[in-house]
């Protein structure tokens, strides 16, 4: 795929092509039937798009021609999706048919065939879900009874029917498990096609993640699978998070109406798949494990501080946290304020500042430390942000002065890499921001804003944030409008030929996903349509219609350069 879709490209599109290059066997349900295929080597086909303006005019006749170099089938039907249901043109309704049907009565013909019926089996378990956007229509000031809530896939195409919120609310979808609950408060699953596998019950379900869901209930919490089969019983603890590195954090929260540090009996601690505790539920804080770590606190401790205590932040105490590996044993003391993830290798940590501040107001120290607890950067900074897979991160060196309350510190950011060396040292930008696939967003020191690559040259002139997938939103270009927004390459140029009018949002860092999706908050009154979804090379794929030159009634800003 091209970084970018100029005007004239985008007018003769091809069809997606979709590439496994795994040997393994994958059970496929299409309707009645179960194939079983056995992947050697590559093999490719085209997907049927249907993509308004950006669509192939010839692709009606994609999905009659799947290329298969190697090896042909020839079933009926043959199936081999990996980025939604597969049809042909034909046979898919349009939006405007779906949208148009009763609650209930939304096409579910894609259902036989997609993503969620593919699972490989082999000793490593590789599921391949199906996007899925859930997506709210109504205008503001409605009554809840107009507000309807459904999801779409990344065509745009109606997976799940647009229903009141007061009949059916839809919270979450991962793994291809959509959870809802109904009128009653009584949680459910749909599967990626919108199909009811687990009925509504008497229990609250948290996100799918590592094929279970957390269900609470007023016995307590446990886990069930993405059938909904029980995985890990009820057991007697407050509260239950997502698997995370193949763990899960549970709580026993003590006495209510007391704080968890003044609370002998609240601790937090982590259990297995099996629903073993496998690290004592001992810590007043506890975070997932990323990278073989995981930040905790065992307590607190008395500082210099002495105001409006909250329950989650006592001004008056210190968290100590430390980290500890997969085993529960300490890498680092407990004597951070604040710690973070581990990101790249690396794990940003701060301690407070002023602990004998006169007011309450916190200032902290940052510093970086390695997977084995090592501080390859000592407590120099006054702000940074974490390393990401660039190997950069944003840092800032601030004055030693206690501002006045209210004020901040006198800083100067800069890039650092991994290794305990400057990328760019403070002083040579006004503002630094975040490095990523070559390109920083900077503040020159004339206060124009731009690119830069790993050398400090210019790419482009724009404002706006880090890139990812090869894609950052900077400010639009939309006359009259200073909050518009674009999308643009690695080289500064449009991916749409058109700019999105977002004077209530603030949409500059939001980042298209690994599907290539964008999802806009429109904040607009527009025919009901609260979000503009974005495709990476498909432009608008909802609302229905926006992607035709013109449309948008309002939120678009089409370039003049004809398409």
């Amino acid at each position: 795929m091209p970084d970018s879709v100029s005007p004239s490209q985008a007018k003769h599109w091809e069809p997606n092509v979709c590439a496994i290059q795994r040997t393994t066997t994958y059970r496929i349900k299409a309707k009645n039937l179960i194939f079983r295929i056995e992947v050697h080597t590559a093999f490719s086909y085209n997907i049927c798009r249907n993509a308004g303006y950006f669509r192939n005019r010839h692709e009606d006749q994609a999905l009659k021609n799947f290329a298969f170099p190697l090896f042909c089938l020839t079933f009926p039907m043959i199936v081999c999706a990996c980025a939604g249901s597969v049809r042909s043109c034909s046979e898919a309704p349009t939006l405007a048919e779906d949208a148009a049907k009763p609650d209930g009565e939304a096409d579910h013909e894609a259902a036989n065939i997609s993503n969620s019926n593919i699972r490989a089996e082999s000793s490593t378990r590789v599921e391949a879900w199906p996007p899925r956007y859930i997506l709210q229509l109504g205008n503001y000031g409605a009554s809840d009874e107009d507000w309807r809530i459904g999801a779409i896939d990344d065509d745009g195409q109606i997976i799940v029917h647009f229903e009141s919120t007061t009949k059916r609310f839809l919270t979450e979808y991962n793994e291809g498990r959509f959870v809802f609950y109904d009128a009653g408060k009584r949680y459910g699953l749909l599967d990626a096609n919108g199909i009811v596998v687990v009925e509504p019950r008497d229990a609250v379900f948290g996100r799918p993640s590592e094929g279970l869901i957390a269900v609470q209930t007023e016995s307590g919490c446990g886990y069930i699978n993405l059938d909904g089969n029980e995985v890990i019983p009820i057991q007697p603890w407050d509260s239950c998070s997502a698997f995370k590195d193949g763990k899960a954090i549970v709580t026993n929260a003590g006495e209510p109406f007391v704080t968890r540090e003044e609370d002998s009996q609240y601790g937090e601690g982590y259990i297995d798949r099996h629903g073993k505790v496998i690290i004592d539920l001992t810590y007043k804080y506890a975070s997932d494990f990323s990278e073989g770590r995981a930040a905790v606190s065992r307590g607190f401790t008395e500082s210099g501080q002495d105001e409006d205590d909250t329950e989650f932040a006592p001004a008056n105490r210190r968290a100590n946290y430390g980290y500890i590996d997969h085993g529960g044993n300490p890498i680092t003391p407990f004597e951070f304020d604040r710690a973070e993830p581990f990101q790249a290798g690396m794990a940003l940590v701060a301690r407070d500042r002023f602990r004998e501040a006169p007011y309450n107001e916190t200032f902290y120290d940052y510093a970086f430390i390695d997977t084995q607890g090592d501080m390859v950067w000592p407590m120099t900074f006054g702000n940074a942000d974490p390393f990401n897979d660039s190997g950069f991160a944003r840092v800032e060196i601030c004055d030693d002065k206690l501002p006045a309350k209210g004020d901040t510190f006198n800083c100067q950011s800069g890039l650092i890499r991994k290794d305990g060396s400057w990328l760019f040292k403070p002083g040579r930008f006004q503002r630094v921001g975040v490095f990523s696939e070559g390109r920083v967003p900077v503040t020159f020191l004339n206060g124009s804003t731009g690119y830069v690559d790993e050398k400090g040259n210019t790419v482009f002139a724009a404002d706006g944030g880090a890139f990812v997938h090869g894609a950052v939103i900077v400010s639009g270009n939309c006359p009259d409008e200073p909050d518009s927004i674009r999308a643009v390459d690695i080289h500064g140029q449009s991916i749409f030929p058109f700019s999105v009018k977002t004077a209530s949002c603030d949409c500059i860092g939001h980042e298209f996903d690994a599907h290539g999706i964008l999802i806009i908050e429109t904040d607009s009154d527009i025919k009901d349509y609260r979000s503009m979804v974005l495709h990476r090379e498909r432009g608008v794929v909802w609302p229905p219609g926006w992607n035709e030159k013109g449309a948008g009634e309002g939120m678009l800003c089409w370039d003049d350069t004809e398409i």
